[in-house]
């Protein structure tokens, strides 16, 4: 018996079918995508973690510091070898991972406007600049026995890409007062990862947080004449880390 062939109809209504099929998977596949990438982003940050809790052990209990000067990036080779990541990566030979697989950021190719010589952004996290020594008023958590509640203070969270803190290697809560949200997403990528940023802690874990459970003012009072915060949540300041 002769078989017949599909009619044009026919054709055209398995094409329509495939092509709807793909419109639905589609989403999916690249939420799938996009999840896996953010798993390897925290990983690389667990390992980070561990390499700075093995630089503290090594050092006596002091703490890596950033590096570079403040919010900027190196301008010498010299200068870069300076930041916490290379320091870390050195004396440990761990092979740390610097970039995050979401990280697009332009300046990993391209320099940041306006730098001569030019600078390059070189990894994907930053340190937080209050478990450093250097900020005034906490030189004292230059040391990792000092931090008061380690398993909801912030060591590490992901560097904003293609702002002005593109090729840093820290962040600065301390002028995130006034307006939270605009200025923390100048210096972090709060939403590189569906709505969500990875931290790293200072007991060592990782986990993925929307911004507003991290760092979020319910009210400001004052006391003579300064005007102190009533925190929410504040996972930055090693004083509060909640």
């Amino acid at each position: 018996m002769r078989r017949r062939g599909l009619t044009l109809i026919e054709v055209l209504v398995v094409v329509a079918i495939i092509a709807l099929l793909l419109a639905v998977l589609m989403p999916s596949l690249a939420g799938a995508r996009e999840q896996a990438r953010a798993v390897a982003c925290m990983s690389n940050m667990r390992q980070l973690g561990i390499a700075w809790m093995m630089y503290a052990d090594v050092y006596k209990g002091h703490l890596v510091r950033a590096g570079y000067e403040h919010g900027g990036a190196a301008t010498t080779e010299e200068e870069r070898l300076q930041s916490w990541f290379h320091t870390m990566e050195r004396s440990y030979g761990n092979n740390l991972v610097a970039r995050c697989p979401s990280d697009k950021s332009v300046y990993w190719t391209e320099p940041m406007p306006a730098t001569d010589p030019p600078q390059y952004r070189s990894v994907s996290y930053a340190l937080n600049r209050y478990l450093t020594g250097e900020l005034p008023g906490y030189e004292e958590f230059d040391r990792r026995d000092r931090i008061r509640r380690p398993v909801s203070t912030c060591v590490f969270a992901e560097l904003a890409g293609d702002t002005s803190y593109g090729t840093a290697d820290h962040f600065h809560v301390e002028v995130w007062l006034a307006n939270p949200t605009k200025e923390a997403r100048g210096q972090l990528a709060l939403d590189r990862h569906p709505k969500r940023i990875n931290y790293t802690f200072a007991d060592g874990h990782a986990s993925a947080h929307r911004f507003e459970e991290t760092y979020r003012v319910d009210g400001i009072r004052r006391e003579g004449a300064r005007l102190v915060p009533d925190w929410g949540h504040n996972i930055f300041d090693p004083k509060i880390g909640r």
